[in-house]
């Protein structure tokens, strides 16, 4: 039986593929990324890492991946990306689909060939709309950063408010931490939401305590503001360290 089964939760509520968690976006962004699918532009989605820039590619998916439109590469995990290849589909007689939706996550480790050979098949048409992920908008391949423009949409900071209404969202009512609690790890892994994940999923891991009643008693939160604060004293060691 697994550590989060012990506890009564069904799944790993710190699991971090974001394609299959709930997505906490602004209507406004969802709205604005939407509205560039269907003019058929090319956007960026900016952020620093671990923002949620992959999750901002949700709404595309569910709202295009069922008419079969949809084509997402994780850039950070394919050597090559063959994209005459990929709008050939699986089809034996090699007749490109037309009107896809591409989407390319991490692109800032594209080549500039890749860059152009994505570009080629947008200007014939065959691509509908291109949505890229990337950390800096300067990293971006040239030819595609040209076609992108100013279609930027920079992921803001998530307020200390939001990331305990993720985590409570994540752990129900099986929740160990305050809010305090909470703003103190988002600080301490300088504002990325994934870093934030794995440290609370450590800490569950070595104090979920076995019945939920003790978590309100003083002690226990005592015990757990020292753990987080140990926590904090590791990192700032590691990073003179380094």
């Amino acid at each position: 039986m697994s550590w989060h089964e012990q506890l009564g939760l069904k799944q790993d509520p710190f699991e971090l593929n974001p394609l299959e968690q709930k997505p906490f976006i602004a209507k406004r962004i969802e709205k604005e990324i939407l509205y560039h699918i269907q003019a058929g532009n090319c956007l960026a989605i900016c952020g620093k890492p671990g923002s949620g820039k992959t999750t901002h590619l949700l709404p595309i998916i569910k709202q295009f991946g069922g008419e079969k439109k949809v084509i997402y590469f994780d850039c950070r995990k394919l050597r090559s990306i063959d994209i005459g290849e990929a709008l050939n589909g699986a089809t034996s007689v090699r007749k490109l689909r037309q009107g896809m939706i591409l989407l390319f996550d991490g692109i800032q480790t594209l080549t500039r060939y890749q860059a152009d050979q994505i570009k080629h098949y947008y200007d014939l048409g065959y691509i509908r709309s291109i949505v890229v992920t990337s950390e800096d908008i300067n990293r971006l391949p040239g030819g595609l950063q040209h076609r992108i423009g100013k279609r930027i949409i920079k992921i803001p900071e998530i307020p200390d408010t939001v990331i305990y209404a993720i985590i409570q969202n994540r752990t129900g009512e099986k929740i160990l931490f305050t809010q305090k609690h909470i703003a103190k790890l988002f600080a301490l892994t300088e504002k990325n939401p994934q870093e934030l994940l794995l440290k609370c999923k450590d800490i569950y891991r070595t104090l979920a305590p076995p019945t939920y009643d003790i978590v309100e008693t003083e002690d226990f939160q005592n015990g757990l503001s020292e753990y987080i604060k140990t926590i904090g004293e590791l990192i700032h060691a590691k990073a003179m360290v380094q």
